[in-house]
């Protein structure tokens, strides 16, 4: 599926991914993005938006992302790297063949 405008129905998804995942206290969150092989920039801003919800407001973060991604897509290779820039106790990526 594409969308023009996913921040629509992804963003209030990823929030309450978020939300369930501080809940239940979880340190550690698996996210496959493996078969993920195209997105635009809105898409990328919810990554963002979401890697800074996971960090919150303290020197720890509240939970680790950690992406499993394939080096050969793109964008997952450019975006992944840079949000583990950003929020480097945040965002890990596991590289699957």
């Amino acid at each position: 599926m594409t969308s023009r405008q996913p921040e629509a129905s992804i963003s209030p998804y990823l929030r309450r991914v978020h939300d369930e995942v501080c809940k239940l206290k979880l340190k550690e969150l698996d996210v496959d993005v493996t078969e993920l092989t195209f997105v635009n920039s809105s898409a990328i801003r919810l990554f963002v938006d979401w890697t800074m919800w996971a960090k919150g407001s303290t020197d720890e973060p509240l939970y680790e992302i950690v992406f499993h991604a394939k080096e050969g897509i793109t964008w997952q290779r450019m975006t992944l790297s840079a949000l583990t820039s950003l929020a480097p106790k945040v965002v890990r990526v596991k590289s699957v063949p």
